[in-house]
Formats: C-alpha cells, sequence, structure tokens
C-alpha cells in the first residue's frame, strides 16, 4: 500500500487524503448506493460549508468576507 497523507479535522480527527480517483469512486458509490445526486452532494456540501463559515465568524458575518476555493 502506498504511503498515505492525513489531515487532521478541527476536533483532531486524522482522515485520510484520497487521491482524483478514490474520490470519484465515492461519489458513484454514493450515487449509486444511496440515492442522492452528484449535484445534491455539492448543495449540502455548500450548505454544510456555508454553516461552519456562520458559527466561525459570530456576529461579524454580515461585514466579512469568505473566500472558498474548491477543486
Amino acid at each position: 500500500m502506498p504511503n498515505r497523507e492525513f489531515f487532521t479535522t478541527a476536533d483532531g480527527r486524522r482522515v485520510p487524503a484520497l487521491s482524483v480517483a478514490e474520490m470519484r469512486e465515492v461519489d458513484r458509490v454514493a450515487v449509486e448506493q444511496t440515492g442522492p445526486t452528484l449535484l445534491q452532494m455539492m448543495e449540502h456540501a455548500g450548505m454544510e460549508l456555508a454553516q461552519v463559515a456562520l458559527e466561525m465568524l459570530g456576529d461579524i458575518w454580515k461585514s466579512s468576507r469568505v473566500i472558498v476555493l474548491a477543486g
């Protein structure tokens, strides 16, 4: 097995990084076996990201700017 990179979540969990091919397979399985479309999954991810940003910014969210880089 090749060396796997990990990243740490805000609550301290170690999560393995996935290759592009692995992530495509995760998306394929999710769509085929659990039902949401790829668009629905992307919308949900965006909504969750917005919620996290609002929580992090607190009361200053209205006057703040947030940049999201996704690929």
